[in-house]
């Protein structure tokens, strides 16, 4: 008997909200009208726990392909962008650090071509200019030490 890949995602959805949910626990909630920090991990670690039990359900009774290679590339890309973003947005700033994340991890897609990637880390990147220094006016510098 084949376990279906649904089976397996719902099972890592439901993990990943239980472990953010306990951990969210250590957080002050507060309430409706005052929310505390965490609120929002444990309202996102309930739905992240509810879409796994749905795809869960979805994936028992049905007939199990075989799960085939790991696609190991696609997921180192997929690791390793985030902490590239985290290593280098305090010195290159926010935008370019966002740029950086999306380029690599716009290639952890086997179809992707250089200039599609390019295009999506420069509009990725003026995307969170425009939201978050332009129309929010957060005070994360946009651009690091280098420029």
């Amino acid at each position: 008997m084949l376990i279906s890949k649904n089976l397996v995602s719902g099972i890592v959805f439901v993990a990943m909200a239980v472990i953010f949910g306990f951990t969210s626990w250590g957080y002050k909630l507060g309430t409706a009208s005052s929310v505390g920090p965490g609120m929002f991990p444990l309202i996102l670690s309930g739905l992240l726990g509810i879409l796994g039990i749905a795809v869960i359900v979805s994936g028992l009774g049905k007939d199990a392909a075989a799960f085939g290679r790991l696609p190991w590339r696609a997921i180192a890309l997929v690791v390793a962008s985030p902490l590239v973003f985290v290593g280098s947005v305090s010195f290159l700033g926010l935008v370019p650090a966002t740029a950086l994340l999306a380029f690599i991890g716009a290639f952890a897609s086997r179809t992707m071509t250089l200039a599609r990637a390019a295009a999506a880390a420069v509009g990725l990147g003026l995307a969170v200019w425009l939201i978050f220094i332009v129309g929010l006016g957060i005070t994360v510098p946009a651009f690091g030490q280098w420029h």
